[in-house]
């Protein structure tokens, strides 16, 4: 019997020191929201001074475009393109849900953009990434991993351009989010600091969820579970452009200037609605595409409704259908 509770106990001494040992390592480990202290401490001791920015006009037309397309196209045509159409904007993908990160394409981009008097920003998926199985906004390393790249675009330099905006898509939780916002609001924060240390006045903006359009407060909980909260966001991003697609939420078109009004309202920041072209992934109407008549009225509610601007989603589709759609959005002023 003897031997039974000393074998018993030393047993619970053992579970009860890897337990501790477990516990303690964790209070050792790095917390979200310390990153950002690292990277400014390697930004004081490489000396590297601040890069002011231009002051840019958020007002426009603007378009989504992957780095695929500039390389398909050629980065001329495609810059031309847009200038014909009127685009004052161009959010360049450099970082995509593969985890690929390319800075050839938006170096290439920013002095032929600036020629045509059209502002560039690095389009960077957050949240997302196939090559890291630690790409959660709960993770330290991560977060560290992502603000070292926007770091990389902010110090960017083609030919004395450099980019005129930051842009972060996929800055959410997958879902079931509706209390952990503040993890989120807690990243852009720490994005904006850096934007402020090391490149004032340069644009950050973020591709905010708006999947709801019944009310405002419907749409204000559609981003919520995705751990996006519109009011506390807006003391970090000077711009939204929220996903309003309205066939994959199938909705009527004239409701997309309604629901970025209602993102306007409350983030009293800039609000660039997105524009669905591409073709449709509801399943009541997948692969349709967008009839001009509904363009037109996506188009007509946004400025009937003081939008600030429209953002095309993506570019390559009204290369693809120039015919159908080109005439229609160079007539749109905005």
């Amino acid at each position: 019997m003897k031997v039974a509770k000393s074998i018993a106990l030393t047993l619970l001494l053992i579970i009860f020191a890897i337990l501790f040992a477990f516990y303690f390592v964790k209070l050792r480990e790095k917390r979200p929201g310390e990153e950002l202290k690292e990277v400014l401490k390697e930004l004081e001791e490489k000396e590297i001074a601040p890069i002011p920015r231009g002051p840019v006009i958020l007002k426009g037309k603007a378009c989504w475009v992957w780095g695929t397309t500039f390389r398909e196209y050629g980065v001329d045509y495609v810059v031309d393109k847009m200038a014909e159409l009127g685009m004052r904007h161009v959010f360049v993908l450099v970082k995509g849900t593969s985890g690929s990160v390319a800075k050839d394409v938006i170096s290439e981009v920013l002095p032929k953009a600036h020629e045509k008097g059209i502002y560039v920003h690095a389009w960077i998926v957050c949240f997302k990434d196939k090559s890291r199985v630690d790409a959660t906004p709960d993770s330290y390393s991560y977060r560290k991993y992502l603000l070292e790249i926007i770091l990389t675009f902010l110090l960017l330099n083609s030919s004395g351009h450099f980019v005129d905006g930051i842009h972060l898509d996929y800055i959410c939780y997958g879902g079931f989010a509706h209390h952990r916002w503040r993890v989120i609001s807690s990243f852009v924060r720490e994005v904006r600091e850096l934007i402020d240390r090391i490149a004032p006045g340069t644009i950050l903006s973020i591709a905010s969820k708006a999947e709801k359009y019944d009310s405002k407060a419907d749409l204000l909980e559609s981003a919520l579970f995705y751990g996006q909260n519109y009011e506390d966001l807006s003391e970090y991003v000077d711009l939204f452009c929220p996903m309003t697609y309205y066939l994959d939420y199938n909705i009527p078109p004239d409701f997309i200037g309604i629901a970025a009004r209602w993102v306007k309202e409350v983030t009293k920041r800039p609000v660039f609605a997105g524009i669905q072209v591409h073709p449709s992934e509801h399943p009541e109407t997948e692969g349709k595409e967008p009839e001009p008549s509904e363009l037109l009225s996506c188009l007509t509610s946004c400025l009937e409704n003081g939008v600030d601007g429209v953002v095309f989603f993506r570019f390559k589709m009204l290369l693809l259908k120039w015919d159908k759609y080109a005439e229609l959005i160079k007539s749109f002023e905005i």
